[in-house]
């Protein structure tokens, strides 16, 4: 898997963001990984899939779904690269 720079990155195998222990990507890393792919929708969607791949993997033998795990890695892009200012604040009610 190709690694992002975002200091909120996924530890495995519980895919829980090392940083604030929330799921990954949580809302620091979706902001972080907006920002780094800002030029390149696809690219983010590519390195998603390939996250969502491995956490297949990691996560469905604990009983996690392949659609649930699909809105976690994937279902936020497209909203956030179409509206990037919506989602750049870290403060308030974000969990992380």
């Amino acid at each position: 898997m190709p690694a992002a720079r975002t200091e909120h990155d996924a530890g495995r195998p519980s895919w829980d963001c090392r940083v604030c222990g929330q799921p990954w990507p949580c809302a620091n890393a979706k902001v972080d990984l907006v920002e780094e792919y800002e030029q390149s929708r696809t690219m983010l969607i590519l390195f998603m899939a390939a996250c969502l791949a491995e956490a297949i993997d990691d996560l469905s033998a604990g009983g996690a779904s392949p659609a649930d795990l699909y809105d976690r890695f994937l279902n936020w892009v497209r909203p956030a690269m179409s509206n990037p200012a919506a989602g750049s604040s870290r403060g308030g009610s974000r969990p992380c």
